[in-house]
């Protein structure tokens, strides 16, 4: 399955940011239209230190919360952080909010299957 990259760029896979103090966050909404089920959808642009907190809401309802001091900074030969896995029943909007710590390179991962 693709990878879907969702950037801090122009275009409908684009999230939008908010600085507060240390913290950061990324909100926005990853189409339906833009990924199939089985694929990874990867948030590197983040610039992230740590992710304190993130929520994923598929518009079917189903939720997915990272909650705490999750690593996903990559392994030291560059190998990026295990994908989450979450298991929606078919392709749907997803509406996201990630909270974390400026200054690093870790990235959040996630398999929609």
């Amino acid at each position: 399955m693709a990878t879907v990259n969702v950037t801090n760029s122009t275009g409908y896979n684009q999230f939008n940011k908010a600085k507060a103090n240390k913290l950061e966050s990324a909100y926005g909404t990853v189409s339906q239209y833009k990924y199939t089920l089985g694929d990874t959808l990867s948030f590197t642009d983040l610039d992230a230190k740590e992710i304190t907190y993130a929520k994923f809401v598929a518009g079917s309802g189903e939720t997915l919360e990272v909650i705490g001091n999750t690593n996903f900074e990559p392994a030291a030969d560059g190998t990026p952080a295990a994908a989450l896995t979450w298991n929606i029943a078919t392709a749907v909007d997803i509406a996201y909010f990630i909270q974390y710590v400026k200054g690093g390179n870790a990235s959040l991962r996630i398999t929609v299957s």
